[in-house]
């Protein structure tokens, strides 16, 4: 989903902040109401006006 096995970073404070941002990802998908996270990610991907709706935005179109 996130390829996190795939990041060369390996100490610090990067894989941290990496592993974060998953988190409030993985949480906003969730408080939007959406329980399946992989197919919500790709959707994502391709649905600007989701996105949009999961952050709590308004569309501007």
């Amino acid at each position: 989903m996130f390829r996190d096995d795939t990041s060369q970073v390996r100490t610090g404070p990067p894989p941290r902040t990496t592993v974060t941002l998953r988190n409030i990802t993985i949480g906003l998908i969730c408080l939007a109401g959406h329980t399946r996270i992989g197919p919500t990610l790709h959707r994502i991907r391709h649905d600007t006006a989701l996105l949009i709706a999961i952050l709590g935005l308004e569309n501007p179109t």
